[in-house]
């Protein structure tokens, strides 16, 4: 979960001057990754995750999601970054090797659950800090492919715990997947 919290301050360094150019909360809008993989909704205009397209495809260490299987938005208060990771094809699905090794880590954080999202196997974390909700999650597409979900606040947010959760279940049960 540290590593998200990082992940998730760099997308907000990423994203902070676009966000400052938003302000406020916009209706949610469905957006679709370029290589149609998957499709979200997010409070972000298509111009804004157009954007953000350009962002660098290394969020964080060792974190690559190419900008065309990716979709991020990012306003005032809020992050989300959903996208595709595609593994080998092994013995071991991509999705059953990283659940074993976030069940195996003793240094894991947060409030983690196995349920589905619209059909498929998902693998969430959430982790409430003082005023701060951050979740990250895995869902499942294929043998090795999943979709990266990552979705949280600011550490300064004025949202209430009961709206980041609200949000960030929002978003999560809005994934739409395309293709296997």
């Amino acid at each position: 979960m540290k590593r998200v919290l990082h992940t998730i301050a760099i997308a907000s360094a990423i994203f902070a001057m676009q966000a400052a150019a938003q302000g406020g909360l916009p209706s949610w809008e469905r957006a679709i990754a370029q290589d149609n993989s998957f499709s979200i909704e997010t409070p972000c205009s298509g111009a804004v995750i157009e954007q953000l397209r350009k962002a660098p495809p290394e969020l964080s260490k060792g974190l690559i999601l190419p900008p065309q299987s990716r979709v991020m938005c990012a306003t005032s208060e809020l992050a989300f970054v959903a996208g595709v990771i595609e593994g080998p094809v092994g013995k071991v699905s991509i999705f059953d090797e990283l659940l074993s090794e976030a069940r195996a880590d003793p240094t894991a954080e947060g409030t983690p659950s196995l349920t589905s999202i619209n059909g498929h196997r998902a693998y969430l974390n959430r982790q409430t800090e003082g005023n701060r909700v951050v979740q990250a999650g895995v869902v499942e597409v294929s043998a090795n492919k999943i979709v990266l979900l990552i979705a949280g606040t600011q550490s300064d947010a004025t949202l209430s715990v009961e709206d980041q959760n609200a949000i960030i279940d929002k978003f999560y049960q809005s994934l739409r997947i395309s293709v296997k």
